[in-house]
């Protein structure tokens, strides 16, 4: 009877020994955290989820209006600059000359916001870079109609990073270079603006819909 004894309390040290090492092995068991990143959210993006809508002709809106502000804002340039001129140069890059020190310094301080404010142009990079996944196409969303936003964004980026430093540029002083990059920096936030006055359900109660339909989507 007593090596049986012996032998069963060797058995129970030995299922207690194996559960403890089980426990443990299950407690270092960290699962990995899912991250999930929201799609770019401005009016673009009505075009990704519902592409033959109101809200996608909106958004086919803000980008013609933006465009066309550009266009504007170039042929001011070129007009002024060569029509007005007694130079026989036909150029919108000619810079003034014999401008302040404080303008150069305005300037530069203007080029440095430029590359830091152009939040369409940095996540539109960054989701291309990331590429279309099985988890977009799973909620719905096509690859062409998530692949046009983008091009939108990258267009509209690049367009008025161009616009707004030729104007800067070409400022003779330090309230025309602020006047000139705060307005270009409007016009750049025609398509955010846009999405904030549809989330607030300012535009009808359809767009704020399709606002939340947008904030669904994450890859």
């Amino acid at each position: 009877h007593e090596e049986q004894i012996e032998m069963l309390q060797q058995d129970v040290y030995f299922l207690k020994s194996t559960r403890i090492i089980e426990a443990k092995k299950v407690n270092r068991t960290i699962p990995h955290p899912v991250y999930k990143y929201h799609s770019v959210l401005d009016v673009y993006s009505f075009i990704m989820v519902r592409p033959w809508s109101p809200a996608a002709f909106l958004a086919w809106f803000i980008f013609i209006l933006q465009m066309a502000s550009f266009f504007l804002a170039v042929s001011y340039l070129y007009l002024d600059r060569n029509f007005n001129s007694n130079s026989s140069e036909s150029s919108i890059l000619k810079l003034p000359k014999g401008v302040d020190v404080s303008v150069h310094a305005g300037q530069g301080l203007a080029i440095f916001i430029i590359i830091l404010v152009q939040r369409s142009l940095w996540q539109s990079t960054a989701n291309l870079s990331t590429g279309y996944n099985d988890r977009l196409r799973d909620q719905g969303i096509e690859y062409k109609w998530w692949l046009i936003p983008h091009f939108l964004r990258l267009t509209e980026g690049v367009v008025a990073t161009f616009v707004t430093f030729m104007l800067v540029l070409q400022s003779e002083n330090v309230v025309d270079l602020f006047k000139d990059f705060t307005a270009m920096n409007f016009v750049s936030s025609f398509d955010n603006i846009a999405y904030h006055l549809a989330g607030m359900s300012v535009i009808g109660k359809y767009m704020k819909q399709v606002v939340d339909e947008c904030e669904r989507v994450i890859f």
